[in-house]
């Protein structure tokens, strides 16, 4: 074919140059035929490669054409040729110019870099996204001044500008694409990738994604808020769980009460009717067979009424508990002195005392409440009734003592004593203090949990401290309005107490002076568990908080005497922000102790300067005893 007649004659080299030299540039040629003679005889890869040459310039078909002709011995057309190579010239420079608009109005910034690292090219979006001053753009300018120039307005980041400099012309000398990314001040995110070219060089691209970062942000924070969103939900379906399970639990436990009560009514219940009703037909049958009997009707007649009123107390016990579990208790408050109901309270119960071989005493108080006498009353009586039956042979006393804006109105007696580990059970319902007590006398084991219950609508607290064999102090705190006009501000505590300590040892004077009230606070609650069965054993009244928050929430409820801070408290927080929190906050003035193990010297300086004292950990108890004792 044309191909082949073309590579199998006999052509020269001096003949090939002559043809392609009127198209191809000569030191082009000389490479093509470097190291052969001019005369002899072109190869076929020579003939292939001037071709290739021509068909750069002239095109293919016109460089076929030139050389068939001048190699067939025909005269070559060079006005046609002309003619091709002007429209192939023609149609390059449209190509060039549709190109370096196409490339002018890329969304991309573009620059080339020649292999001595100089700028040979550029379009207008690279300079809109660095800005340069006009005198620095120019062909040949070194790219490492460019770079320097963006280093000192800081778009290549933080460090030493020289250092960003070298780093990036490292990276230039490196036959290698790299990509990269660097966000502005401005938030702009551009991204750059350099391409090495053939001959040495980069083409370097500049592309603005921030609105794709934005975008990719905006997913992120929208998949984060979903999970916080699902774990959230996740959270509060736990805590329905959770209070379906308590509420399940209270559901059990209601219907268990109400098990017990069926048993109880139809056991305790039954016993005193069945007593009265045989205590009756004994009086009946007395009166018929004896007239004369007048002694043994009376001791029938007692009988009866105490079967009855024992029934009756039982009737007011069960309808009580079912009130405080219905929650359709009211609360009808008004403003008395505690001696209007305490007064009579104690004699009503004098015979009850002399009966129980008891000596109940009791010191008169003028100070004032605002709550409801009738639920008052029937706390105390229950106190009072418990404190006689129990200390059979054994002595009552019954007081007050203001403690800042709360009374503390408290029964002491010595009797057998309660053990430690029943004084958390006594409140409970159906619990009995005393399984030995006669029959008639015995209830079912709701007094303490009624009067816990009415204590709590009243906003009172109940404390309770006892020594087993020696004697026992219950006491209800209440928010107090002071003394009655025209009263001493401070009562004389009751001199009865120094006769109960000498007959049990058991130091009434210091309980009676109003039971110590501590407050702990420790985010650890083992360390508060420790904390308050130590300090109880040792009669004071220990509340505990694990926090800030906790802490002054108690303390806006109750009158602390002593609070003792653990240092490092969780998430940070210390136990010196937590005591100037509380004394700002609910103006409390009284004493405070640190406790830590961090002895640093700065930890001490900030204990000083808030007028306080502090224990290192481990603590020694008998060391926390001496100072709790120099404080109270």
């Amino acid at each position: 074919d044309q191909q082949e007649s073309l590579l199998n004659v006999r052509i020269t080299q001096d003949e090939l140059c002559s043809i392609a030299c009127r198209f191809v540039e000569q030191p082009k040629l000389d490479a093509v035929f470097q190291s052969r003679a001019s005369h002899e005889r072109a190869t076929q890869q020579e003939i292939e490669h001037v071709e290739h040459l021509m068909s750069a310039v002239i095109g293919a078909a016109s460089a076929r054409a030139v050389l068939n002709a001048a190699i067939s011995g025909q005269q070559v057309p060079w006005d046609d040729v002309e003619a091709i190579a002007s429209e192939t010239s023609e149609t390059l420079q449209i190509s060039r110019e549709l190109l370096q608009h196409a490339i002018q109005n890329m969304g991309q910034g573009i620059s080339v870099i020649d292999k001595d690292l100089k700028l040979l090219a550029w379009n207008r979006r690279y300079l809109e996204l660095f800005d340069y001053p006009k005198e620095l753009i120019q062909v040949g300018v070194p790219i490492e001044q460019l770079i320097r120039y963006n280093a000192q307005r800081g778009l290549c980041g933080p460090g030493d500008v020289e250092s960003l400099v070298q780093k990036r012309i490292r990276h230039l000398r490196s036959p290698k694409a790299h990509v990269s990314e660097r966000e502005r001040a401005d938030g702009t995110v551009i991204q750059l990738r350099g391409n090495p070219l053939p001959d040495g060089g980069f083409v370097m691209s500049f592309t603005d994604i921030t609105a794709f970062r934005q975008a990719e942000q905006a997913l992120v924070n929208a998949n984060e808020a979903l999970e916080e969103r699902v774990q959230e939900r996740t959270d509060e379906l736990r805590q329905l769980n959770r209070q379906l399970i308590q509420m399940t639990h209270k559901a059990e436990q209601t219907s268990a009460s109400k098990s017990r009560f069926i048993a109880a009514v139809s056991h305790d219940l039954m016993q005193p009717m069945n007593a009265a009703r045989l205590f009756t037909s004994a009086l009946i049958d007395d009166l018929e067979q004896h007239p004369e009997s007048l002694k043994q009707q009376r001791q029938l007649a007692a009988s009866v009424d105490q079967s009855l009123k024992s029934a009756e107390d039982m009737l007011s016990d069960l309808l009580d508990i079912s009130r405080l579990e219905s929650g359709t208790l009211k609360v009808t408050k008004d403003v008395f002195v505690l001696d209007e109901l305490l007064n009579p309270l104690i004699q009503e119960l004098q015979p009850l005392a002399h009966q129980a071989h008891c000596q109940l005493r009791y010191v008169t108080s003028t100070l004032m409440v605002n709550t409801d006498r009738r639920l008052l009353r029937r706390i105390l009586q229950n106190f009072l009734t418990n404190a006689i039956r129990y200390s059979q042979g054994c002595a009552v006393l019954v007081g007050c003592r203001k403690v800042q804006d709360r009374v503390s109105i408290q029964v002491a007696d010595t009797g057998p004593g309660i053990a430690q580990d029943q004084l958390d059970n006594i409140f409970n319902a159906f619990t009995q203090l005393d399984q030995h007590q006669r029959s008639h006398d015995r209830g079912l084991g709701l007094g303490l949990a009624i009067a816990k219950g009415f204590s709590d609508l009243l906003g009172g607290h109940i404390h309770v401290t006892s020594t087993l064999g020696k004697g026992s102090v219950f006491a209800l705190e209440l928010p107090t309005l002071g003394y009655q006009a025209n009263q001493a501000e401070n009562e004389n505590p009751p001199t009865e107490s120094s006769a109960l300590t000498e007959q049990t040892g058991i130091e009434y004077d210091n309980q009676w002076d109003s039971i110590k009230t501590v407050l702990c606070i420790d985010n650890e609650p083992e360390v508060l568990k420790g904390m308050n069965a130590l300090l109880s054993r040792w009669g004071y009244q220990v509340f505990e908080a694990t926090n800030s928050e906790e802490a002054i929430k108690l303390a806006k409820q109750h009158t602390f005497s002593l609070v003792l801070i653990d240092y490092h408290l969780d998430q940070g927080q210390l136990g010196s922000d937590t005591l100037i929190d509380l004394r700002n906050r609910t103006g409390y003035e009284g004493p405070a102790v640190f406790i830590s193990a961090d002895g640093r010297a700065n930890v001490k300086e900030q204990v000083k300067a808030l007028g306080c004292e502090l224990l290192s950990k481990p603590i020694k108890p008998a060391k926390l005893r001496a100072l709790i004792r120099s404080h109270l």
